[in-house]
């Protein structure tokens, strides 16, 4: 989520890619801005959303930071399990920060 970037009607400097079949719902800026006149209490609703999916990415940034890659693979599994099933390790590897090497060894342990 980049905040700024929609804010200030410019390029986000992230980057998401989608690894399986997904639908993705798009509200445009004139979509929101008409919600907000038009819906009572929707500057509250996303304000809300906001807020959790801030405190959400600054929890997952923090635990990359400070956990070690074994308690990262422990938490993915914990969360979302299924996502070993249909992203190739690679990746997952990549997101836990550890090469597909180290993914290995830390699977072989987590059994």
């Amino acid at each position: 989520m980049d905040l700024t970037s929609f804010n200030d009607r410019t390029s986000s400097k992230e980057y998401l890619q989608a690894l399986t079949d997904m639908e993705l719902v798009i509200i445009t800026r004139e979509a929101m801005e008409y919600f907000a006149v038009n819906i009572s209490n929707w500057n509250s609703i996303i304000r809300k959303l906001t807020e959790k999916a801030l405190l959400e990415k600054l929890k997952l940034s923090n635990e990359m930071v400070l956990d070690d890659a074994y308690t990262r693979y422990q938490k993915l599994m914990e969360r979302q399990p299924e996502i070993v099933q249909r992203v190739p390790l690679n990746i997952i590897a990549s997101y836990l920060g550890v090469s597909q090497y180290t993914l290995s060894r830390i699977r072989k342990r987590y059994r």
